[in-house]
């Protein structure tokens, strides 16, 4: 018995283990449910990108996607190394020495815009005085990848701190954007004509001097404002690529949906190919992309999706598994315990009503007194009842104790008879 209650408790421990270890995993499972992507400022090539693939990850995935607004690529690279975004549009350009994080993949061109005033005649940046030029129209990224492009064709030194204190210039005589969905008053100003969008002289040498940046050609009537079509020829200039980067031991299941979904069953390439006629960026196909109505998933992405699923929470469900089996073990102990405590406690009632019996049969064989003989005849008769229900009511009709007790009863019912009817007979003859 005392071994049983061991075995018992020890059950019930491994129960307390399994459970306490489904809450830790299923606390790291909801934690690892959710995915931050640190995007960029509103209006941005980075924060469109984001909501596409939010878009299509909450389609494909499980998962929930948090979005982490950043107010650039500097911005957006802190929250990857502190931890606070898995995954991060960042434009290598614009941050200077690399750090501890690996591209998951590039995701579209930045071009950069040289708007000059309409009557300016040259156009390279060597022919501007730096301080007349606005970076800071663009926002924070763009800032610093105009200052990249200065900075590498030696027009200024390096000085972060400059960079960080430049403000936009009312009187400026050029502006520098390279993320033009962040300064939405650009196109005002072309079409105030107060600038026109000009070409880059100098984006073959950037080129060759920073292998960031590329040789790039922006389409006449790429850009439409009403009337307006910018820029009426074609015109060159640099872009640079913006990439979705992540630190170096980012999930491989999260990995494996990013790269899913920016090459998707259709076939289309969702990211850029950084070629200079490149008219449509990666954001611009995967909204398309996740846009398209009524349109299931084929089978085998399906399929895909569940097996990722059952591999992501394989521990939880094992921990399950094995919690259910020593449940139903567990309960088919207690069911077998408690079937053994009732049996235990019939037959030791029945032990007890038989030696009650044996005294009742010891005393009737001298006892005279008829009233006490009845009364023992009663007693016998309700012992035989309940002991019966009690053995059969248990299931323990075959058990040995239950013909031995019957046959107890009998003979002292009998005996009793006998006696009373002896009694009864010496009453009436006397």
């Amino acid at each position: 018995m005392f071994f049983y209650n061991w075995r018992e408790m020890a059950a019930w421990i491994a129960i307390f283990v399994v459970a306490l270890a489904m809450i830790v995993v299923g606390l790291q499972s909801s934690n690892g449910g959710v995915v931050r992507i640190a995007t960029g400022p509103k209006g941005s090539v980075s924060q469109q990108a984001g909501d596409a693939l939010k878009l299509l990850l909450e389609r494909r995935t499980p998962w929930k996607i948090a979005l982490v607004p950043a107010n650039g690529s500097l911005h957006a690279q802190r929250l990857l190394l502190e931890g606070k975004a898995d995954l991060a549009f960042v434009a290598p350009a614009a941050l200077g020495a690399s750090q501890n994080w690996v591209g998951v993949a590039p995701i579209a061109s930045l071009y950069s815009f040289l708007l000059v005033e309409p009557k300016a005649d040259e156009t390279a940046l060597h022919s501007l005085n730096p301080s007349t030029i606005d970076l800071a129209s663009g926002g924070a990224d763009s800032a610093a990848l105009g200052w990249s492009i200065l900075e590498t064709l030696g027009l200024v030194g390096h000085d972060q701190l400059r960079l960080d204190e430049q403000a936009p210039a009312k009187d400026a005589k050029a502006r520098l954007i390279t993320d033009f969905y962040t300064a939405p008053e650009w196109p005002a100003l072309v079409q105030s004509e107060r600038y026109r969008l000009a070409p880059l002289s100098e984006a073959a040498a950037l080129s060759i001097h920073a292998p960031l940046w590329v040789s790039a050609t922006i389409p006449a009537g790429a850009f439409s404002f009403g009337a307006h079509q910018m820029p009426p020829s074609a015109i060159v200039t640099v872009a640079t690529p913006l990439i979705l980067a992540s630190l170096p031991d980012l999930a491989p299941s999260i990995a494996a949906e990013v790269a899913a979904v920016l090459h998707g069953h259709e076939g289309v390439a969702l990211t850029a190919r950084f070629q200079a006629q490149n008219s449509e960026s990666a954001w611009q196909l995967i909204a398309k992309h996740a846009a398209i109505g009524g349109e299931d998933l084929p089978v085998r992405d399906l399929l895909r999706q569940e097996i990722a699923w059952w591999l992501q929470h394989k521990v939880l469900i094992l921990l399950i598994i094995v919690a259910i089996v020593l449940v139903v073990v567990q309960v088919r102990n207690l069911r077998a315990t408690r079937i053994a405590l009732a049996e235990r406690r019939a037959i030791e009632a029945v032990e007890s009503m038989l030696n009650q019996i044996l005294q009742i049969e010891q005393q009737a064989r001298t006892e005279n007194d008829l009233r006490q003989l009845r009364q023992w005849l009663d007693e016998v008769l309700q012992f035989k009842l309940q002991g019966s229900r009690q053995m059969l009511g248990n299931d323990l009709a075959h058990d040995p104790l239950l013909g031995t007790f019957h046959q107890q009863c009998n003979y002292t019912i009998a005996l009793l008879d006998q006696r009373l009817k002896g009694k009864q007979n010496l009453v009436a003859v006397a």
